[in-house]
């Protein structure tokens, strides 16, 4: 059942390690709030988009491996494209369409996926409301080494210092409504967000936030655990 969290090589693979060293894995996705609301009624699962990246050490490396990299995801998760290489932030990653699924605890799923988004509602103390929870299915370690990205293949795709993976989502309101917006220790448009009333956000129609999770949420997640990260509040829900 979803839960909230409770505070807690050769040679000519080191260059490619020093310029990846800097960046981990991302899972980003925009999620909507009429896709939110209909699963949490209804529980038939919605499967949404969201990019996947993998950090390569070049673009000349990345188009290299990537053919063989997307058969490697595909053997673990769904994918909606082969893949592309792109920059971001100044880093190099294998970016590639993920499917994900927006379930309820008793949706049924016809495959494996990498990683699950849950609805549940629940009667908060403003009203009924939706949580928002997400877990990956395998850990970290276990994706890195069934891609060939792990320490047993020669280098790493993280850092020493325990460079953790990123998990960011665009929470949009598609309704007529407002809808209000409780974080649960992430930063909400880079700023923190703590499950306080003062820091509940409410969002317009076709008002949009950027949910990114801290380092300590990321590395729970990492270890194949779930958090809630966020609960939302839609008028006449």
């Amino acid at each position: 059942m979803p839960r909230t969290f409770k505070p807690v090589i050769g040679l000519a693979g080191l260059a490619g390690i020093a310029l990846i060293a800097a960046c981990a894995p991302e899972i980003e996705g925009r999620l909507y709030m009429l896709d939110i609301a209909e699963v949490a009624r209804s529980g038939a699962p919605i499967i949404v988009p969201a990019e996947l990246r993998i950090p390569e050490s070049s673009e000349e490396e990345c188009k290299k491996g990537l053919a063989k990299l997307a058969e490697k995801l595909k053997a673990i998760t769904p994918l909606s494209n082969e893949g592309e290489c792109v920059e971001v932030d100044n880093n190099q990653f294998s970016q590639f369409a993920m499917d994900l699924p927006l379930v309820t605890a008793t949706s049924e799923l016809d495959t494996s996926y990498l990683a699950v988004l849950t609805t549940a509602r629940i009667e908060g103390p403003t009203g009924p409301g939706i949580t928002l929870n997400f877990r990956m299915n395998r850990t970290l370690t276990e994706v890195q080494e069934a891609i060939g990205r792990g320490k047993n293949a020669g280098f790493s795709v993280t850092s020493g210092d325990e460079e953790q993976p990123k998990f960011i989502f665009t929470v949009e309101n598609d309704m007529r409504d407002s809808v209000r917006l409780t974080p649960n220790y992430v930063f909400v448009d880079d700023k923190p967000g703590l499950p306080d009333r003062e820091d509940a956000i409410n969002l317009d129609r076709r008002e949009s936030v950027k949910i990114t999770f801290s380092d300590v949420i990321a590395a729970y997640i990492a270890e194949a655990k779930d958090f809630t990260f966020a609960t939302v509040y839609p008028s006449g829900n």
